[in-house]
């Protein structure tokens, strides 16, 4: 349904650019018709999904990084009632890839939904974290990797690993990057407790300096 291209646009005629525009365009109206099918349960999201995992692990990583598709595979990772072997089939599938994505500042929204679908599949979720542990330069010098280290609390990873499995263990919900990228949309009455567990941290660590 959404054809991952890249192109050179400077370089192009005038005519050109009006043909990717208009491209772009139908580009984004398919973008929201799949994550609509995404959102309604039954043949309609096993579509999309059947589609995504059939996908080389190549195409995955350019999906993710594509402006316009990367939201039809953020909304397949999240939403509700996503059946578990789609989950860890496709989450998967990124491991050896996270540094790439979490500095990408558009794939890196991707690796933040990695937290919510690897939600009772911590195995999972420990060794991404690991992964992104190894890259903390790369991902400190971007402000892309910057926002998912904060948002996978990789210092707290890093520095109190039993305080971080533990939480890692009971977060029934995702990580929601907005705050740390310096976007307000979401109600702060209604946190994940993920966010709450970030604040807490914050805290403490405030009292004990």
């Amino acid at each position: 349904m959404l054809k991952l291209e890249a192109h050179d646009v400077d370089s192009m005629a005038p005519e050109r650019k009006k043909q990717l525009e208009v491209q772009d365009i139908g580009k984004t109206h398919a973008s929201l018709l799949a994550q609509a099918m995404l959102d309604a349960p039954g043949p309609l999201r096993e579509m999309i999904t059947e589609s995504i995992t059939s996908m080389t692990t190549d195409d995955l990583v350019s999906m993710a990084k594509n402006r316009t598709a990367t939201h039809v595979l953020q909304r397949a990772l999240t939403c509700s009632g996503q059946t578990k072997l789609f989950l860890r089939q496709t989450v998967q599938r990124f491991q050896g890839h996270l540094s790439e994505l979490a500095v990408d500042p558009i794939a890196s929204h991707v690796v933040d939904t990695l937290w919510t679908a690897t939600e009772g599949l911590f195995f999972i979720r420990e060794r991404f974290a690991q992964e992104l542990l190894e890259y903390e330069s790369a991902l400190k010098e971007s402000f892309s990797g910057r926002a998912v280290w904060r948002n996978w609390m990789m210092d707290l990873y890093k520095r109190r690993r039993l305080e971080w499995i533990s939480q890692a263990k009971s977060s029934a919900n995702g990580v929601n990057d907005s705050e740390s990228r310096g976007v307000v949309n979401y109600d702060a009455t209604n946190k994940s407790g993920i966010e709450l567990a970030r604040e807490k941290y914050a805290a403490n660590k405030a009292k004990r300096k």
